[in-house]
């Protein structure tokens, strides 16, 4: 398990948001650009989730919960300020609905893999499995 071994080149910080972002739905390649990490690494990492969620120390798929609950908590506010715009009759007259739907839907999906994500981190501490890192 090379993910969050000591010595890797990569801080443990770097690597719990790498995994909070693979979580959460992020491509390889987006969290390779994201971080600069070689898309490779990224690949190995993804590939190695389910069994490093459990080998984890308390501590460190503790960080990972934080990440994602960050994670979680910056999606919310922007769905308020989201709704905050959609209120706005003239913005709203100037978008197609098929635009406005496919912008909500996908803040939506977002918000659900995070809470997905969220939950699996949970589940591993109580011996359960809650689902499947795509």
């Amino acid at each position: 398990m090379d993910v969050l071994t000591k010595n890797s080149s990569y801080s443990i910080e770097v690597r719990s948001l790498v995994l909070a972002g693979l979580m959460t739905g992020k491509t390889a390649t987006e969290i390779s650009e994201l971080y600069n990490i070689p898309q490779p690494t990224v690949t190995r990492w993804k590939q190695q989730i389910p069994e490093l969620m459990r080998e984890l120390e308390f501590d460190q798929r503790e960080m990972i919960r934080l990440n994602l609950f960050n994670i979680i908590i910056q999606s919310q506010y922007a769905l308020l300020k989201q709704i905050e715009v959609f209120s706005n009759t003239e913005w709203l007259a100037q978008r197609s609905a098929k635009s406005l739907t496919i912008l909500h839907g996908v803040m939506q999906d977002k918000i659900i893999r995070l809470l997905e994500a969220f939950a699996s981190t949970t589940s591993e501490d109580q011996g359960t499995d809650t689902g499947t890192y795509n």
